[in-house]
């Protein structure tokens, strides 16, 4: 039998997300600092995810038990931005990759149909019409 203890490993489960800007930590940080870094990480700025919060809650899209709207918005928005790894966003928020996984598809969910497609989504070629820019 092996003695766990005096092979360094901890008799106790270590905590695995440990950060100081876990869950909804960060984004206050970002809604409430420069508006620069919300528009680099998320890609929208603050006044944008404030209406894109407030027009998911009009549509009655709410805050789970554990994770608010605007942190399931803002794991979207990351991950789109980011294009990381489930494993790397559940760091970011300190959330389980089941956890982040379920909140990103749920938003892909919401943002693939009506009214939000038509809304905050645009398409390059969305008509034969468009043309390429000829810097492009």
């Amino acid at each position: 039998m092996v003695n766990l203890v005096s092979e360094g490993i901890p008799k106790d489960p270590q905590p695995y997300h440990t950060s100081a800007l876990s869950r909804e930590a960060w984004l206050v940080e970002l809604i409430l600092g420069h508006p620069d870094h919300i528009h680099c990480e998320l890609g929208v700025s603050a006044c944008v995810f404030k209406e894109i919060t407030l027009n998911l809650q009009n549509h009655g899209h709410r805050s789970s038990k554990h994770v608010s709207l605007e942190e399931q918005l803002t794991i979207f928005l990351y991950t789109c931005v980011t294009g990381l790894p489930t494993r790397h966003i559940g760091e970011r928020f300190q959330r389980s990759n089941d956890t982040v996984s379920k909140y990103f598809w749920k938003m892909v969910a919401i943002f693939a149909s009506e009214p939000f497609y038509s809304k905050y989504i645009s398409l390059l070629f969305a008509s034969s019409a468009t043309t390429v820019h000829p810097y492009i």
